[in-house]
């Protein structure tokens, strides 16, 4: 499974690099994300079991073909809304986000609050993301077996969320 993951990963040439392009994502993330917070924290929303961390590279596929999902160590009860806006930060698709959530909700029951819900996390996971990095790496200095991984994990994240800022999921308007 490592190899995989490796192959996926981006290489950071210069891990400090990533410092600067993470501090102006966070900046750019003031602007929208107390509303965002604000308007999904309103909206009552079903509970259920879910997998809590759900991300692109969870999914195993041949071809088009789901064959399995992996990583069930944060299974919770949550909202589908909540799993959905998860995944959908991890692929960050060149698809606007309304249509990825009109596809779900034409095959699932998913409301206009679950929708509320779907975008906040989608728009703001990625952010998080960064600064769990940023954070574990810089600040607390933890010791990964491999650092570079780490690293990479880290671009790759930051990559995913300065993609979804091009595209306007974390923005008003999305």
């Amino acid at each position: 499974l490592a190899s995989i993951v490796d192959e996926k990963l981006p290489e950071a040439d210069d891990p400090m690099e990533l410092i600067p392009r993470t501090r102006l994502l966070v900046h750019d993330a003031r602007r929208w994300i107390g509303a965002s917070l604000d308007r999904a924290v309103s909206c009552k929303i079903p509970m259920r079991l879910c997998l809590g961390d759900v991300h692109a590279e969870h999914f195993l596929f041949e071809g088009d073909r789901l064959t399995g999902l992996i990583d069930f160590g944060a299974l919770t009860i949550d909202s589908d809304a909540v799993d959905l806006g998860r995944y959908l930060s991890s692929i960050c698709s060149s698809e606007p986000l309304d249509a990825l959530l009109d596809f779900y909700a034409e095959r699932m029951p998913f409301d206009e609050e679950m929708r509320t819900v779907a975008k906040c996390v989608a728009r703001v996971s990625g952010v998080l993301a960064c600064l769990n990095w940023l954070n574990w790496l810089i600040v607390r200095k933890i010791d990964f077996v491999d650092r570079r991984r780490a690293y990479a994990r880290w671009a790759h994240v930051l990559d995913l969320a300065e993609r979804a800022k091009r595209m306007g999921i974390g923005s008003e308007e999305s």
